[in-house]
């Protein structure tokens, strides 16, 4: 439900991943929604800690590297997110959002 939410782009979708979260806390994937949705409703620094923790409980999911890299990019550390999207595209080159994680590493390099 929060996915369809971000898409919508309501703000509410991070009320709904959070509780998610709070079932689910060791679940990357649900982290990277809450992330995610923190990062689409400006919460930038509690959205790239967010993304963190889920690129590190689910380190081989692409989509989880390019929205750390997103918000990477959005706090200017630019090396580490060229890193992230790299490695999002090495651990898959045809993942939701790897046109726009290309796209996002052109602009960085």
């Amino acid at each position: 439900l929060a996915n369809v939410m971000i898409l919508q782009k309501d703000p509410d979708a991070v009320k709904i991943a959070e509780l998610a979260v709070q079932n689910n806390p060791l679940n990357g994937l649900v982290m990277d929604t809450l992330g995610w949705a923190q990062l689409q409703n400006g919460q930038n620094d509690r959205g790239l800690a967010t993304l963190r923790k889920a690129r590190d409980l689910e380190p081989d999911h692409p989509e989880i590297h390019y929205h750390l890299g997103v918000a990477l990019a959005q706090a200017g550390q630019k090396t580490q997110a060229i890193d992230e999207l790299r490695t999002a595209l090495k651990l898959s080159p045809k993942f939701p959002g790897s046109d726009k994680a290309t796209e996002l590493l052109g602009t960085l390099k």
